[in-house]
């Protein structure tokens, strides 16, 4: 991450890039029949990942090495080429919210969107998804992401300091890391 950044910084000249062509801002500032595009930039992505996690057997390969990458290999999987296309399908969703963010802004700042890291490991951890892998959602992610999206929300409309929600994102994290350690320890338990 620190090396992208960096490259970004050097690429940029640390520099705010303006004023994209229209065809290049659609994804972020148009709407289409009253939704924004940016929304249904995020649906489409949302449903071709469950889609792919769910009903291929890729997905399914995903998760076993998720769980487990020894017993996928033993099991057939072809884990390094799984875990390969897995960073670089991470990597495609992460240029389309690039755009998407830089279309909506008309103008790409080299350090946009940093320290949202953060929210996005509090919208998988309540959705679900654990921290150690092999388990987790899309529906779990979106229901993850509404929920931290409105906490940010209320938080921002009570006043609270900015520096404070993302404490209090940090305690949804280890709350829901420190719930699924002590569940398993009952599982392993009984």
């Amino acid at each position: 991450m620190a090396m992208g950044r960096g490259l970004t910084l050097t690429i940029s000249d640390g520099r705010t890039k303006f004023d994209f062509p229209n065809a290049f801002t659609v994804f972020g500032a148009k709407t289409v029949a009253g939704l924004p595009m940016p929304m249904i930039v995020m649906l489409v992505v949302f449903v071709l990942r469950h889609v792919l996690l769910r009903k291929t057997i890729l997905g399914h390969q995903v998760f076993a090495v998720g769980g487990n990458q020894e017993a996928a290999r033993l099991a057939g999987t072809p884990v390094r080429r799984v875990v390969f296309f897995t960073y670089t399908l991470a990597g495609v969703t992460a240029a389309i919210a690039g755009i998407v963010l830089a279309g909506r802004l008309n103008s790409a700042l080299p350090s946009a969107a940093n320290g949202l890291e953060l929210q996005v490991i509090a919208a998988i951890v309540i959705g679900g998804t654990s921290l150690a892998g092999g388990r987790g959602s899309i529906v779990g992610t979106f229901i993850g992401m509404v929920l931290i999206g409105v906490i940010n929300v209320e938080l921002l409309l009570l006043g609270v300091n900015p520096f404070w929600t993302q404490f209090i994102q940090g305690g949804v994290i280890r709350d829901g890391v420190a719930g699924r350690v002590e569940s398993k320890k009952e599982v392993l338990e009984a």
